[in-house]
């Protein structure tokens, strides 16, 4: 009967080790994932992943980041993957917008410029008055007729402008990537060359 007892409480003993080991594990798990989320979450915001320390945290900021870590684990990776496909498709749109302002601004610009050109050509000729102006009867605008030269011109001035454009630019972002570099980040030097290649093929070539 003794030898029964001690049997019974050796196995009650090993029950509450194994109980004890079981939320361990699972506490484990779950840091696991808090600090998986968390370094997902500093990935997709273009961020250096902390180094984590074993210092005492701030109560306030230790607060707030708990908080928000708790809403991380409420997402799953595939959740992440698809934000971070948002993100990028969010971000190659933007760098097409930008393309696209630079591209108009140049041409706007440089028209308007050929513009003055012409004016001040044909007014030193002709005394004040402006040739090859004509007025559409039935709908009241103006044209004027198109010149092959100035025409060329244009389109020399445009891709002139726009080469010397990308080329400031792309030493702003090479200058850029640069000072990542030294400061130590990584991410930012990806999106660069991704940037730079995507203007290497939007950019029209010189002739």
């Amino acid at each position: 009967m003794e030898g029964f007892q001690d049997s019974q409480i050796d196995l009650e003993q090993f029950i509450k080790r194994f109980n004890a080991i079981k939320k361990k594990s699972s506490e484990i798990t779950v840091e696991n994932r808090r600090l998986v989320n968390a370094e997902f979450k500093e990935l997709a915001a273009g961020r250096k992943p902390r180094v984590y320390q074993l210092e005492v945290p701030d109560p306030l900021v230790s607060t707030q980041d708990n908080k928000q870590e708790n809403q991380l684990m409420n997402y799953t990776i595939q959740q992440y993957e698809e934000w971070g496909l948002r993100q990028r498709k969010k971000n190659d749109k933007k760098d097409s917008n930008n393309m696209q302002d630079m591209a108009k601004y140049t041409y706007d610009k440089e028209l308007n410029r050929l513009h003055k050109n012409v004016a001040v050509q044909h007014r030193s000729v002709s005394g004040g008055d402006i040739h090859k102006v004509n007025k559409n009867p039935k709908t009241g605008k103006l044209a004027i007729k198109d010149d092959a030269t100035l025409v060329k011109k244009l389109a020399g001035d445009v891709d002139r402008t726009a080469t010397e454009r990308y080329e400031s630019r792309r030493k702003d972002m090479e200058r850029s990537s640069t000072q990542n570099v030294l400061s130590g980040g990584g991410y930012i030097n990806e999106k660069n060359k991704q940037f730079n290649e995507k203007l290497d093929r939007e950019m029209p070539q010189s002739p």
